[in-house]
């Protein structure tokens, strides 16, 4: 099975790697943990601030290969 690291950044900067897994052999939906609570994101002894308005941005590639994606919170 194959794996891939994402970053995860907030508006300030602070940001952390998580790997994902695919779920089975061949899958193309691939898996992670990662805890959400008001005050921020953690992975593993990671943690990130995250509050209510602000956005955070979840990226994997390089240069040209780069995508991204934006998550607003609103709770």
């Amino acid at each position: 099975m194959e794996s891939v690291s994402v970053r995860v950044q907030n508006e300030q900067g602070q940001s952390f790697s998580v790997t994902l897994s695919e779920e089975s052999a061949y899958s193309d939906t691939f898996v992670g943990k990662l805890s959400i609570t008001k005050s921020g994101i953690t992975s593993g002894n990671e943690t990130i601030k995250w509050k209510k308005g602000e956005t955070i941005k979840v990226s994997y590639g390089l240069g040209y290969f780069q995508k991204d994606a934006t998550y607003l919170r609103m709770d």
